[in-house]
């Protein structure tokens, strides 16, 4: 299996994409996409990192510079999510649950960073 990724700048730091045959089948804010290999279908799958993935990093794009909050609702995605962690005492990530607690919002997060507030903020699919 052969996947094919595209790691884009937002205002919250590096957001990786990865997809076969144009679905996405992982993603998520950081900047290596060897970081999302346990979340996909086959994790033994060849990555290739590109410069951009067409219809999916036009999408990242526009929502993540507010232009169309609504672009990552027309992707086709397939992810099967993280691993359960029954009885770990830990997020699936491996953190304590405590630390997302306080987690700050998108527009502290921008602060923190010296960036402006976001133009957009994102809404649930329906």
């Amino acid at each position: 299996m052969t996947y094919d990724a595209v790691t884009v700048p937002t205002p919250f730091g590096a957001f990786t994409a990865i997809a076969e045959g144009g679905t996405v089948v992982g993603s998520g804010f950081i900047a290596g996409a060897d970081e999302l290999r346990d979340r996909l279908p086959d994790p033994r799958g060849e990555i290739r990192v590109r410069a951009e993935l067409g219809e999916i990093s036009s999408a990242l794009d526009v929502y993540f510079t507010g232009t169309d909050v609504t672009a990552l609702d027309r992707l086709p995605v397939r992810m099967e999510g993280s691993p359960p962690c029954a009885g770990s005492g830990t997020s699936c990530g491996g953190s304590p649950p405590e630390r997302f607690a306080a987690t700050p919002s998108w527009e502290a997060t921008a602060a923190m960073r010296g960036l402006p507030a976001p133009r957009a903020r994102a809404i649930p699919s329906r």
